[in-house]
């Protein structure tokens, strides 16, 4: 049976955190979790959020940004309606809302409250927070969500990075699964990991 996909909004894709867990869950799930897809518009404004806050760095690192996140995505979505009736009452989120039309996704990953203001009967597909969809994932898969702590403090140590992943998830409006994580950490056995990430998707540099 085909899962439906998850559709990522701009402001997720923009998230170093938020990313960092969702493609390495897919890479984990190898096909249990729905295809994470986006559109270009989305790629273009996470891109220009990110350009805006950081004005001076170099023209290959945005590139780099993108090529990674393309490139873990499982679909970028190019052919939309701009015309698409949307029941919100934001215009500007028309084009996010036709693209998760047209991939036919089963749901929509957006941290836009505005989405969240809509009648859900309006709506042919589920609208999670960041925080909503990845508890979603971890009710469904813990041994997976185990794994992917295990990768992420593995890669940070041997970086020689600080390992906070409870604060980490806390500052990117995802205080619901930062505690479910710091419960997986509380029952956690590390020894040597001698883990990185895959070759998939890596942590932006």
């Amino acid at each position: 049976m085909n899962v439906p996909p998850a559709f990522l909004d701009a402001n997720v894709l923009y998230s170093r955190t938020i990313c960092d867990w969702l493609f390495l869950l897919a890479d984990e799930a190898r096909g249990r979790m729905p295809p994470l897809v986006s559109s270009e518009d989305c790629l273009t404004e996470a891109l220009y959020r990110f350009r805006r806050n950081n004005p001076t760095v170099d023209g290959d690192r945005i590139a780099r940004k993108r090529a990674m996140l393309t490139a873990a995505l499982d679909d970028v979505i190019e052919s939309y309606s701009g015309s698409t009736p949307f029941p919100g009452s934001d215009e500007h989120d028309t084009h996010v809302h036709a693209a998760v039309l047209a991939c036919n996704a089963g749901y929509l990953v957006t941290d836009d409250a505005g989405f969240g203001r809509i009648e859900p009967d309006l709506l042919p597909y589920e609208v999670h927070t960041s925080d909503s969809f990845l508890l979603l994932i971890e009710e469904d898969h813990p041994q997976m969500v185990d794994r992917v702590i295990i990768r992420m403090v593995g890669y940070r140590n041997d970086r020689g990075e600080r390992s906070n992943l409870v604060e980490s998830l806390t500052a990117t409006a995802c205080p619901r699964f930062a505690a479910v994580i710091a419960a997986h950490l509380r029952h956690a056995t590390f020894g040597p990991s001698g883990l990185r990430l895959g070759e998939a998707y890596r942590p932006e540099e």
